[in-house]
């Protein structure tokens, strides 16, 4: 269930509040200068925008630095130091295991939004991972055995949340991935981390998944301009997104997949079947924030598009646009939007013709 927005480029513009710096004094004001801020985390490119004094750049963007580092430390199942990586070798809990404030909340999240999608969305699925990795690293659909044996060794159903912070995997061999979740987490915390300085108004882009907070002065929203497939082959559509106080999260198998004898298998895998999926392209979902948007994005991916809106409906502030394909890969792409999604003052235009 791992997030891929290479289709989202963004533009826009803000001016952030600092402490001190309230004072409707002018020339406060004009001591300020956009500050854009890039580095790497969590096997993506960082972005993140705000006004501030330069004076003030480097103690801010340490911060941001060593929080996202300390998610990373969290959720990481490429390092075997990590907590989930830790949390997996002992599996199964005779007890239940302490964690930490993030893994905790984002336990808790995950587990409710497996529940609502029926475990298309589902953070044990670590083992599948790995099995459906090294078949694209190989080239090869992996043995139906190394899918059986991984499938076992999934299912929300066997973590136990207790209330005092701590929680029990049931199965021998479980492994955690919050790869599907994860990026947009770290997106949200870097954003309140910002709050928290008195910056009010910024912009962060984990890899695609991007959260934004109050608009930029003068204006309604945050521009964040999506380029999207359309059904024909080589063009493109752009879409201008107008966000704030909200996020907005891209998965699909555009760039990553596995194509052999004519059928195309997604990075993306069914937690429910072990298997990788073969009919969708891209999933759009906006919602309150970005850990909601990248988890539905990755669950519309695995339910398709006709149950993957009615889902979409039932939630609230969040809205959906998918481009899903038939399980060949010449059929033509169709696009579904949620019912709400015309009412986010998205304006439609034509692209030019695109290589992607």
């Amino acid at each position: 269930m791992h997030t891929f927005c290479g289709y989202l480029g963004i533009f826009c513009s803000a001016w952030l509040l600092l402490p001190g710096e309230i004072d409707g004094n002018k020339k406060n004001w004009e001591s300020r200068t956009r500050q854009n801020f890039t580095f790497p985390a969590m096997g993506v490119e960082f972005q993140v925008t705000y006004f501030a004094s330069p004076e003030r750049a480097g103690p801010i963007q340490e911060r941001i630095r060593q929080r996202v580092e300390q998610i990373e430390q969290v959720f990481s199942d490429y390092r075997t130091t990590s907590e989930v990586s830790r949390l997996g070798q002992s599996t199964p809990h005779d007890k239940p295991q302490a964690v930490s404030p993030d893994l905790w909340k984002l336990s808790c999240i995950s587990r409710e939004i497996s529940r609502r999608t029926e475990g298309a969305f589902d953070v044990t699925v670590g083992n599948l991972s790995h099995v459906w990795r090294m078949a694209r690293k190989r080239n090869r659909l992996p043995a139906p055995k190394k899918i059986s044996a991984a499938l076992e060794q999934t299912g929300y159903h066997d973590v136990t949340l207790h209330a005092n912070r701590s929680l029990r995997l049931g199965k021998r061999g479980m492994r955690l991935d919050f790869g599907g979740i994860a990026k947009g987490y770290a997106a949200d915390e870097v954003l309140r981390l910002l709050g928290q300085m008195g910056i009010c108004s910024a912009l962060v882009d984990a890899g695609g998944d991007i959260a934004v907070s109050e608009a930029p002065p003068g204006q309604s929203g945050w521009q964040i301009r999506l380029v999207e497939p359309s059904g024909q082959a080589g063009a493109t559509t752009a879409i201008t997104l107008q966000l704030a106080n909200a996020a907005v999260a891209t998965s699909g198998d555009l760039n990553q997949f596995l194509l052999l004898d004519g059928r195309r298998y997604s990075h993306i895998i069914d937690p429910r079947t072990g298997q990788a999926t073969t009919h969708i392209s891209q999933v759009t979902v906006t919602a309150p924030t970005a850990t909601l948007a990248d988890a539905y994005a990755s669950a519309v991916s695995v339910i398709g598009a006709r149950g993957g809106l009615a889902l979409i409906n039932e939630l609230c502030q969040t809205e959906c646009l998918i481009w899903e394909r038939g399980s060949e890969p010449d059929l033509p792409l169709e696009r579904f939007v949620s019912q709400r999604w015309q009412q986010t003052g998205t304006g439609q235009e034509k692209g030019a013709a695109s290589d992607q």
